[in-house]
């Protein structure tokens, strides 16, 4: 199915593509914005002093491993290690995430922490990427999941419908209905992506009554501007699924060469929704681990210069009733550097 290889010493983040996407891929010829996601660079890849080694502030929110904890109502569990396309934007590589997977023991602590907290109700299957688990451990961990009374819902978290549709058949389907009500959310980020192939898997998903949604990240170089996220926006709606966010990206070691800054970012979003008449949900996954914020709820407070650069800081005061956050707590951070007057992306 897939072709694998290692990168140089520079980065041991793994290289894998399969056929059908790097045909895909390929086929947009130079500058392919579906190679860029997946090819390294080298040159674009080394030390950053902007970079976060915990960028969404994850790693302190384990109360039992492979189980990420950031609101009082639910939970991610890092089901796999592995992932079918190794995005060289991934915000966790470097972590535990690609380091080996939860064993029967480690499920065995997760289940028991899940039975202790009544007041979680949703488990959300992330990775690496949950496919790359065979059928049958899918269906058990939805029985499993469907054992703990309070569990009432669970999602899965993948981007193999876009770079390997076909690994979504019948017996996927079928681990799908073996728990709770499930849904899955795909990652497709380039309006590319959003084909025939994609869209047999999404129907397959939604004739068996699964909701299929996606998230999307905004990446220099694959989707930084309005009439490709618009397309994106576009084609997604025309095969029924919704995009459920738009992520910043997140500053992870070996990524800056994908990053764009709040400011631009923002500007970005907002001609993308004049051109494709809908609202888009852009958000930042904050670095201290408070999970997800809107990008337009974000105030300025400082700025600096060096040359003919400059970066901002940003403030965010948790609206009311906002979870797992104390009342009246405000959250601040610089933002990358970028030219005094931003160009295109």
């Amino acid at each position: 199915m897939c072709q694998s290889r290692k990168e140089p010493e520079l980065n041991t983040f793994p290289v894998r593509w399969p056929r059908e996407y790097r045909r895909l891929a390929e086929a947009l010829g130079r500058g392919s914005p579906l190679l860029a996601m997946g090819e390294p660079d080298p040159a674009g890849e080394g030390p950053d002093p902007d970079a976060l080694a915990d960028p969404t502030g994850e790693q302190g929110l384990m109360p039992v491993p492979f189980l990420v904890r950031k609101h009082p109502d639910r939970v991610v569990v890092l089901a796999a290690s592995r992932c079918f396309l190794y995005c060289r934007f991934c915000f966790r590589r470097g972590g535990e995430a690609h380091r080996g997977g939860p064993g029967p023991e480690d499920w065995g602590r997760i289940y028991d922490w899940l039975e202790r907290h009544p007041e979680v109700g949703e488990v959300i299957l992330s990775g690496g990427d949950p496919l790359t688990l065979p059928d049958r451990v899918l269906a058990g961990i939805g029985r499993r999941l469907g054992r703990i009374p309070h569990v009432r819902q669970w999602r899965v978290h993948t981007r193999a419908p876009v770079v390997v549709p076909r690994r979504v058949g019948a017996r996927f389907v079928e681990a799908l209905a073996s728990g709770p009500p499930c849904r899955v959310v795909i990652h497709a980020n380039h309006p590319a992506e959003v084909r025939p192939a994609l869209e047999g898997a999404v129907e397959r998903l939604r004739t068996a009554g699964v909701p299929v949604e996606n998230q999307a990240v905004l990446l220099r170089r694959v989707n930084a501007s309005a009439p490709v996220l618009a397309d994106l926006v576009r084609r997604l709606e025309g095969i029924g699924v919704g995009l459920r966010y738009l992520h910043h990206p997140d500053r992870a070691p070996g990524t800056g060469r994908f990053w764009v800054s709040l400011r631009e970012g923002l500007g970005v979003v907002r001609e993308a929704e004049a051109l494709a008449g809908r609202a888009i949900r852009y958000v930042v996954d904050l670095p201290t681990g408070h999970g997800k914020v809107p990008v337009s709820g974000l105030a300025p407070v400082a700025e600096e210069r060096r040359g003919r650069r400059r970066r901002v800081c940003y403030r965010w005061a948790r609206p009311q009733g906002w979870p797992g956050v104390a009342p009246g707590q405000a959250v601040e951070w610089w933002d990358v550097w970028e030219p005094r007057e931003p160009g295109p992306s």
